[in-house]
C-alpha cells in the first residue's frame, strides 16, 4: 500500500470528523442493557498494514466487548479444529435477508443455519468449540488471533446479556431438535455468550484484521498462526455475510471484507494489504457502526481500496 503518509493522516481525520456529523441518526443498542450506557459519540479507527505500519486516528483507548465478531475466530477455531467439512454439514455459508436473530430460517430446507454469521450458526459453531475446548482455552486462542494474551470475559455484559437472551435460548432449543448441536443447549449457549463479552481493544481487533490480511501469518514474527486456506473461506464468508442487511450496500461501496459487533466494532480486511478497525457504538437499522462504515467507505473510495477495482 502506497500513499504519502501526512496526506493519508489527514485524510483520515478529515473522513472521521465527516462521519460523527452522522452519529446522531445511529441508536446504541438497548436490548442488552450493560451496552445500552455507551456513548454514542464514540468513533475510533486503526490501520495496519502488512508490513507493520499503523494509523489511528479518533476514540483508540476505548475498552469494549466483542460481541459477534467472535463469530469470525469461532468460525476459524472451529475449521481448523474439525475440518472444512464438518462444519459446514452443520451450518451454511449462504446470505440471510432475514435479521441475525430470526428463528423461521431453520424451518425451510437444508434445515440448518444459513451462515455462521447469523445467531443460530454461531451458537452451532460454539456448540462444536464447547465439545472440544474450555473457554478459557477458547480465549487464549483468540488472544493468539489478537496478539493479546490478556484477554478476558467482561462479567457485566455477560451477565447483562444473560439476562436478555430469550431469543437466544428459544434458536438453542430449536438447533436441538435438529440435531445439530455437539453439546448441551445450556453449554452451547453459555459458550457463545460468554465468546461475545470478551473485552478488547481496537488495537487488539486492527492485529486480528491484519492477521487476516496476511493469510494468518503473524506480520511481525512470520508465524502461520492460521492456515492460509481457512482465512480464504473465513474472509469469503465476511464479504458476502459479515454485516447483516448492510452487507451487499457495503460491498458495492467499500469492497472490503467486514465483520461487525453490536457494540460498535468493526473490523474490515483488504487481503494482502492491510486490516482495520473502527469502533463506534452508534449503530443503523441492521445493528452495523454508522460511523465506522461510512469512515471507510470514504477512505476505500478515496484510495481505491475496492477488491474489485481495477487498480486496487
Amino acid at each position: 500500500m502506497n500513499f504519502n503518509i501526512s496526506e493519508f493522516e489527514s485524510d483520515i481525520t478529515t473522513a472521521l470528523n465527516n462521519s460523527r456529523s452522522k452519529l446522531s441518526t445511529g441508536k446504541v443498542v438497548d436490548y442488552i442493557p450493560e451496552l445500552s450506557t455507551a456513548n454514542p459519540e464514540h468513533l475510533g479507527f486503526m490501520l495496519k498494514t502488512v508490513d507493520n505500519q499503523k494509523f489511528s486516528c479518533g476514540d483508540t483507548d476505548i475498552k469494549f466487548t466483542i460481541q459477534s465478531i467472535s463469530k469470525v475466530a469461532a468460525l476459524i477455531i472451529a475449521i481448523e479444529t474439525f475440518s472444512y467439512d464438518f462444519v459446514f454439514d452443520k451450518v451454511g455459508m449462504e446470505a440471510s435477508s432475514a435479521p441475525f436473530t430470526e428463528l423461521s430460517t431453520l424451518d425451510t430446507a437444508p434445515h440448518k443455519p444459513n451462515n455462521p454469521f447469523i445467531n443460530a450458526g454461531a451458537i452451532v459453531i460454539a456448540s462444536m468449540l464447547e465439545s472440544k475446548y474450555t473457554i478459557e482455552e477458547a480465549i487464549e486462542i483468540i488472544g493468539k488471533y489478537c496478539s493479546n494474551p490478556n484477554l478476558e470475559i467482561e462479567m457485566d455484559v455477560y451477565n447483562s446479556e444473560v439476562s436478555s437472551n430469550s431469543r437466544n435460548h428459544s434458536l438453542t432449543w430449536e438447533l436441538k431438535n435438529l440435531n445439530l448441536l455437539s453439546s448441551t443447549p445450556s453449554k452451547s449457549l453459555e459458550f457463545y455468550t460468554r465468546l461475545c463479552a470478551i473485552n478488547l481493544s481496537l488495537e487488539d481487533l486492527t492485529n486480528f484484521a491484519t492477521l487476516l490480511a496476511n493469510y494468518g501469518k503473524d506480520p511481525e514474527t512470520g508465524e502461520q498462526i492460521i492456515s492460509a486456506k481457512t482465512v480464504k473461506v473465513v474472509l469469503s464468508i465476511m464479504f458476502t455475510c459479515g454485516l447483516y442487511n448492510g452487507t451487499g450496500s457495503f460491498a458495492v461501496k467499500a469492497g472490503l471484507a467486514a465483520k461487525s459487533g453490536v457494540s460498535g466494532g468493526v473490523i474490515y480486511v483488504k487481503p494482502q494489504e492491510f486490516g482495520i478497525a473502527t469502533f463506534g457504538p452508534a449503530l443503523d437499522a441492521n445493528g452495523n457502526s454508522i460511523g465506522g462504515l461510512d469512515l471507510v467507505e470514504q477512505l476505500s473510495q478515496k484510495y481505491n481500496w475496492h477488491i474489485f477495482s481495477e487498480n486496487s
